[in-house]
């Protein structure tokens, strides 16, 4: 799996890319909001790891770009702010997680393994195709099935 993680602050970015790269992930660090969307197009990337402090631009823009861009790639928040409006804020935004620093790496590395909760499967070869989703600000449940209102 390749991540990509957005993250300002060096020693935080260097401790997550080499816990990530020790379970055998291929990491690369952007340092600026900027940064992200050149990295993406420049790579393959499964997933990203976002700050929403960035020093450029901010991490819901950043977020924005992603989901506009990469609709279904899982996007997990990782920041300082714990309040729940944040969260929220967050999730309704499009990110499939958002964890809060400080953080334990072991639940990090298990919401890294996990499947996105929001996101749709885009192809039919989806390793759940039971699993139900809820699209972000959607009333809809997609699953195998006919959808749920």
């Amino acid at each position: 799996m390749h991540i990509l993680i957005a993250e300002d602050d060096v020693p935080v970015a260097k401790f997550l890319s080499s816990g990530l790269e020790s379970e055998h992930y291929d990491v690369r660090i952007a340092t600026a909001g900027r940064q992200v969307s050149q990295m993406m197009e420049a790579g393959q990337c499964d997933l990203v790891i976002l700050d929403l402090n960035l020093p450029d631009v901010s991490g819901m823009e950043v977020l924005r770009q992603v989901r506009s861009a990469r609709p279904h790639l899982p996007v997990l928040i990782l920041t300082g702010s714990a309040r729940v409006e944040d969260r929220v804020d967050g999730l309704d935004s499009g990110a499939d997680d958002y964890l809060t620093k400080p953080f334990a790496f072991s639940e990090l590395s298990a919401r890294s393994n996990s499947p996105p909760k929001n996101s749709l499967c885009s192809n039919t070869s989806c390793s759940t195709p039971a699993r139900m989703c809820r699209g972000p600000r959607s009333s809809i449940m997609f699953g195998s099935s006919r959808p749920i209102l």
